[in-house]
């Protein structure tokens, strides 16, 4: 009977669940092997429950291995599509900024521009009511030269007259001196008197041609002063026209420019919001990316924890396959 017994006991130390105890009515080594029968029993029952969840717990680690290669490959996978779309964003936020540089510079320079074409454009203004005060006075000299021609027709007229007289005088003084010679000593006195008329009148006549020849040559200049006159007149009409349109052009551009510095302070304002909302998304997707690397470790520890698993159930396996049941 102790055979027996030392038998199965040696048959189970070794791994052999599948040997029993033969029991016979023996008393109390009857009970003792059922009980250890009953051991054996639950022993590779036990053994083969976890036979099967070592098995179950090794395809169950495979599964998540699997699954965990698949997550780390498309963590990886989205953590460089992050980090392209962040460096993209980078790129695009830096690009905002250089354009909203430009856009400020722009607005700025459109802003000194309109300045300066108000400033032009005041400039024309003034040059116009300047030629303009030219072009009046320019009218007043012409007509002062043209009634100053005519006070010199006048006193060409004058003179002719007094030419006539001159002439007439001169005649008379002639005839006078013939009478006085006729009237012999007593008409040396008048003759003498007549001669100095004749003088006077010859001097008066000389006189009055002289003046005829200055006369005409004031009327020659006079004339020519007219005429330039009204062509300095006409030249002012013509610049103060070319100067209106020129204050038109000025305006226009003034205008434009005007419309060119508020559309680009809209375009500074809206790449402003731009730029914001840039850098928030940048925000986020660096945000993301911690997650992600977070996520990533996360996984990679979990992995490491599997392999270790895997390893002790492999290891259980391996200690269970050494009981047969």
């Amino acid at each position: 009977s102790s055979k027996k017994f030392s038998l199965h006991s040696s048959k189970v130390a070794s791994g052999d669940l599948r040997h029993r105890l033969e029991i016979e009515n023996e008393g109390i080594l009857q009970d003792l092997g059922r009980d250890l029968n009953s051991m054996t029993d639950r022993l590779s029952s036990m053994t083969k429950k976890i036979t099967q969840a070592s098995s179950d717990i090794v395809t169950m680690v495979g599964t998540v291995l699997t699954s965990a290669n698949k997550q780390a490959k498309e963590i990886s996978s989205q953590a460089s599509a992050i980090n392209q779309i962040s460096a993209s964003l980078e790129e695009i936020d830096n690009s905002s900024k250089k354009t909203m540089a430009k856009a400020q510079v722009l607005r700025e320079v459109a802003q000194n521009t309109y300045e300066q074409g108000k400033r032009g454009a005041h400039s024309v203004e003034q040059s116009i009511l300047g030629i303009r005060a030219s072009e009046e006075k320019m009218k007043l000299i012409a007509q002062t030269i043209l009634d100053l021609s005519n006070h010199m027709k006048q006193i060409g007229e004058i003179t002719v007259v007094v030419n006539t007289l001159a002439q007439q005088s001169k005649m008379l003084a002639l005839n006078a001196s013939i009478e006085a010679s006729k009237a012999g000593e007593s008409g040396k006195g008048f003759a003498a008197v007549a001669t100095e008329v004749r003088n006077l009148a010859e001097q008066s006549e000389q006189s009055t041609v002289q003046v005829q020849k200055i006369l005409e040559d004031i009327r020659r200049s006079t004339e020519k002063a007219v005429i330039v006159t009204e062509e300095g007149a006409n030249t002012l009409d013509s610049g103060i026209k070319l100067i209106e349109k020129a204050g038109d052009v000025i305006h226009a551009l003034s205008k434009m420019i005007n419309e060119a510095s508020i559309s680009s302070q809209h375009i500074e304002v809206s790449i402003r919001q731009e730029a914001v909302g840039i850098e928030q998304i940048v925000e986020s997707m660096n945000e993301i990316n911690r997650v992600t690397a977070t996520f990533s470790t996360g996984i990679e520890e979990m992995m490491t924890f599997i392999h270790h698993l895997d390893d002790i159930v492999k290891h259980l396996k391996e200690d269970i396959s050494l009981y047969k049941v």
